[in-house]
This record gives C-alpha cells, structure tokens and sequence, in this order.
C-alpha cells in the first residue's frame, strides 16, 4: 500500500539529507565518515517488460509477478491501468503497450539516455547512505525503474521508491517536447533531465516517508515543508 507516515515529522532529517545529499560542494557541512555502501540496485521493471512481452504463452505477466512482488501488480493496475491483475486480458493489454510504436520510442530513449544507471546507482546509494548514518533505523528501499507512459514520475511505497524512466530523459529530447504544453508546462519539461533522476525521486521519499500532512496547517508550516524539500532539488 502507499502511504506515508504522518506521526513522523522532523524538519531537521529533512535538512540533514538535503546537507547530504549537497556533500560534494565546499560550502556545505562535511560529514565525519564516507556513507556506508548498502548495495542499493535499480531493478528494471521497464527493460524486463520490454524484454518479455513477446512471449506467446503470456507467462511473462507471472514471473514478472514473481520478481517485483505487490508492486508489479500495483504498476499494472494503477501506473498503467492496463488491466486487473487477475484479468487474462492483462498480457494482451500489456503487449499492446509495449508494441506501440511510440511507447516503444519513449522505451528506447531511455535506454539510450540513461544506460545502465550505474551513475545513479551510485547516487542513491550515497543519498541513503546518508541517510543510514545519521538515522540508523531508517528504511532503505528497494528501488525499481519502470515506465508508467507519464502517469507516473515517482513512486513510493512503504518498502519500494519507484519512478518512472521515461521522465529523466533530457528536457531537449523530441519525446519531451512532443508533450502537451497544457499538461506538461515549459518549467516541469526543464527538470526532466538525467541529473534530476536522483534528487526527485529521493526527495519524493523522503515527502512520503519524513514529513507530515501539512494541509490546513498555518501558511508559514507550508511554506517550511515545501520549501526544505523543494531545496533538494536544486
């Protein structure tokens, strides 16, 4: 289920990882020791997809299943909403997803754009390394790459931080400039960038996970929450 966790609050984790996650520039507090390694890997829910729709018997759908667990199950039902679970349409929907030519072109570029992410691996596993340091009880999740056909950017579940590839792709790619300014604005195409994978989606973590519902709180409350967790992404 997603969820976030509205008992705990502290603006100062919120800080603290912001100052982490900014370690690499001079002006920015040191921390005492190197993160430790957690070995964190992005799963790719996306190139298996991709890889395995061709499959004629269709039992690509179960080990898939078998793989991502609950969270397959909630990418096909709410990210694509292609098809219940248990629907035997759901192989056929997804095949049609896959084989559509410009989901297919969204695919590729992707995978041209962002390679293996063995760049933003590194990233997040000094981001939650971090994280780890100061708050040795915290929850490091698995994270899980997939394309959600701009349904869905970030995805946070109690033990899963997914996002979808489709969305860090570069601000100048013809995939990006092909969507409707109506829903997709100039401002929201320009932080669609590789270098903005990490800092969105961890910040998009952390909103579910560190910070409480803040609607009908006082003006000056919003504007602390969103202000400390939008500085994560510049």
């Amino acid at each position: 289920m997603v969820k976030g966790n509205p008992t705990f609050f502290s603006l100062a984790a919120v800080t603290a990882v912001f100052l982490l996650l900014s370690c690499g520039h001079t002006d920015r507090r040191a921390v005492s020791a190197p993160p430790k390694d957690l070995h964190l890997k992005i799963e790719r829910l996306d190139k298996d997809l991709f890889a395995m729709a061709d499959d004629t018997t269709s039992s690509f759908n179960l080990r898939l299943y078998a793989k991502y667990g609950e969270f397959y199950k909630m990418y096909v039902e709410r990210v694509l909403q292609a098809a219940p679970f248990d629907d035997p349409r759901l192989p056929l929907a997804l095949s049609h997803f896959v084989h559509d030519p410009d989901w297919a072109n969204v695919q590729r570029t992707a995978d041209s754009v962002l390679g293996d992410m063995s760049e933003q691996e590194a990233e997040f596993n000094e981001a939650f390394g971090h994280l780890k340091q100061y708050f040795p009880d915290s929850l490091v999740p698995r994270i899980i790459a997939f394309n959600s056909g701009f349904n869905y950017g970030v995805l946070p579940t109690d033990s899963v931080l997914g996002f979808g590839v489709e969305w860090f792709v570069g601000q100048n790619s013809p995939v990006i400039q092909y969507l409707s300014p109506d829903i997709f604005p100039q401002y929201r195409k320009d932080r669609m960038r590789p270098d903005m994978l990490v800092p969105s989606v961890v910040t998009g973590w952390l909103q579910v996970h560190y910070t409480r519902d803040v609607r009908g709180a006082d003006l000056l409350t919003n504007f602390i929450v969103i202000g400390t967790l939008m500085a994560l992404l510049d």
